[in-house]
This record gives C-alpha cells, structure tokens and sequence, in this order.
C-alpha cells in the first residue's frame, strides 16, 4: 500500500503534488473544459481533463520511476523522481 500524499493548493489556478505543477488551463472555444497541466522543473508531462487523472498521472510517473531505480539498483529518493544517483548496495 502506497503512502497517502497531499495535494497543496498555491491558489485557484496551480497546486502542487508529489513534487509536480497541477496548473489549471482556462477554457477556450474549443475546450469547453477545464484541463489541467502537469509539469515538473519546466519539463512538461501533459494534459488531463480532470485534477484527479493529473494526479494518477503523477502517481504513475513515480511507479515507474520506483520500477526502473529498482532495475537499475538505485535506491528511490523519496518525494524525488528525477534522481536515482545513490546506489542501492553502497557502491
């Protein structure tokens, strides 16, 4: 079971998880819609159409990353997903 993690509202239009930029995209004549934009350290990671699927996109990026650490014999920085530079067994 995964820990739980917190969404942090900065306000009505950005809020930050796990790390990442949920940042809330107007509406325009062509999408009706609100999207929701995900990015982390100016690397974009997509649009979702709900803050919910920006979240489980998040979460997926960090299994992943978790996945391809343990392959790789790197320990998971925790609350990190871009770094995988200490080596699990001290070498």
């Amino acid at each position: 079971m995964s820990a739980a993690h917190q969404v942090v509202e900065v306000n009505k239009h950005v809020s930050l998880y796990r790390g990442f930029t949920i940042q809330r995209l107007p509406r325009s004549a062509v999408d009706k819609n609100h999207r929701y934009q995900v990015t982390k350290d100016g690397m974009y990671y997509g649009q979702e159409f709900a803050q919910a699927e920006a979240i489980r996109t998040i979460d997926g990026l960090h299994h992943d990353h978790e996945i391809w650490c343990e392959r790789l014999g790197v320990s998971v920085v925790v609350g990190e997903v871009t770094n995988c530079s200490e080596p699990m067994n001290g070498n």
